[in-house]
């Protein structure tokens, strides 16, 4: 999973639960992957959001 997440940074967990099933042929749920990611890995996938623009 580490190696899949260093490959492509900014993957959604849905696109990470396709890249593990491609590689594996094993079929997770993305809760899963979250739980993968977030408490065996220690990393953050939060996306950063587009700077606001200022309204005048």
């Amino acid at each position: 999973m580490r190696q899949l997440v260093t490959a492509q940074p900014d993957a959604t967990l849905s696109e990470l639960r396709e890249r593990l099933y491609e590689k594996t042929e094993v079929l997770i749920g993305v809760a899963t992957v979250n739980r993968m990611v977030r408490w065996k890995l220690n990393l953050n996938l939060k996306k950063k959001s587009p700077p606001h623009e200022k309204r005048h």
